[in-house]
């Protein structure tokens, strides 16, 4: 019986224990990977489906092998020079491009979680910054005033000494693949080389081939925006008038039509161009009211009713208005004139829905 009491006692006193414990835990933070910047280094290859969720910190290697990929179609294979191996291929391609030199001993530390000013350090030296940040005061304030100036920071954690974390790397990935590049325009032994940015230019482009560009979904292999007959064929988006072969391409959202995109897409002399993702900019309003219930028009304003109640809406003229019914696609734009009005609503009358107010640009 004592060992009894003695055994309840004991489970009392840890159950008492148990959640200040827990509560003293740290709380683990957790990374947006649907966020649109994850999103886009998915689709250019920077980020890998399978990386961490949590917002750990990020190893030196882990960094290099995504931000070489701004100037690479597929990761390089890394050598077994100094402490690195075969899986650290863009701390190899940064050693031999110069940009990094190891910590002084002969090693690189591959595995070693990479501070943000080292991120920076390199960020800028790939982006032709190098010669900027040293009459900015070098490493590392000269680095870190320099990537502020270029909104290389934002979003990410300030603190040069501090530890990179997996929300800012991606957010610092995205910031360099949109800074413009920085080029020598000539060269001089005494130190007065000169440079300048080059206005578009990117790494990405640069390197890669790649753009991107923002406008309206105009068609897809559905309908288009415009008329039934204006859609694409198979795998391809028509993009303000422009058809882009979209057989790979990463989507954010299957309800193109009439969006506003963010998208990144391929240059080349085929006949078209591979758009690689298509990012519905989150400007975008989408307002559906079906056709039975509109009651009427009268100068941009709808009115209609919605559960047994009569709402008003006030489209102005940049919103694209869309009619969607079955497989049949019919557009107003805003305001439209009497006589379209009457025809429009009319055939609307017979059909199943409509859909308003997806702005353009």
């Amino acid at each position: 019986m004592k060992i009894f009491k003695r055994l309840l006692l004991t489970l009392l006193i840890l159950a008492l224990c148990i959640p200040a414990y827990a509560d003293a835990l740290p709380q683990r933070e957790f990374v947006d990977m649907n966020s649109e910047s994850a999103v886009v280094l998915r689709a250019l290859g920077m980020i890998k489906e399978s990386q961490k969720y949590t917002d750990d910190t990020v190893t030196r290697s882990e960094f290099a092998n995504s931000v070489i990929m701004s100037v690479f179609d597929s990761l390089p294979k890394g050598e077994q020079v100094y402490d690195l191996t075969v899986r650290d291929g863009g701390l190899y391609q940064l050693l031999s491009a110069g940009v990094i030199s190891g910590d002084g001993d002969g090693k690189i530390r591959p595995n070693d979680e990479i501070t943000v000013c080292e991120a920076v350090k390199i960020s800028l030296s790939m982006l032709g910054y190098d010669e900027r940040a040293k009459a900015d005061g070098g490493y590392p304030s000269g680095y870190l005033k320099l990537a502020s100036r270029l909104k290389l920071l934002n979003g990410v954690a300030q603190g040069g000494s501090e530890k990179l974390t997996y929300s800012s790397f991606i957010n610092l990935l995205q910031n360099v693949i949109d800074c413009e590049v920085m080029e020598l325009v000539s060269y001089s032994p005494l130190g007065q080389s000169s440079y300048k940015k080059v206005s578009g230019k990117t790494l990405i482009s640069a390197y890669r081939n790649i753009y991107s560009g923002e406008g309206v979904i105009t068609a897809t292999e559905a309908s288009g925006l415009y008329s039934a007959a204006d859609k694409t064929d198979a795998d391809e988006l028509k993009i303000d008038g422009t058809v882009y072969n979209a057989a790979n391409v990463y989507l954010t959202n299957a309800d193109l039509l009439g969006a506003n995109v963010k998208y990144y897409y391929r240059d080349s002399d085929a006949p078209r161009r591979d758009v690689l993702l298509c990012a519905v900019a989150a400007d975008n309003k989408i307002l559906e009211i079906s056709s039975d219930d509109i009651i009427s028009y009268d100068g941009g304003r709808y009115t209609y009713e919605k559960d047994g109640k009569k709402k008003e809406v006030l489209l102005p003229s940049s919103v694209i208005t869309i009619s969607v019914f079955l497989s049949v696609f019919a557009k107003l734009t805003t305001p439209p004139n009497s006589a379209s009005t009457a025809s429009v609503f009319g055939f609307l009358a017979s059909k199943s829905s409509s859909t308003l107010g997806r702005p353009c640009v």
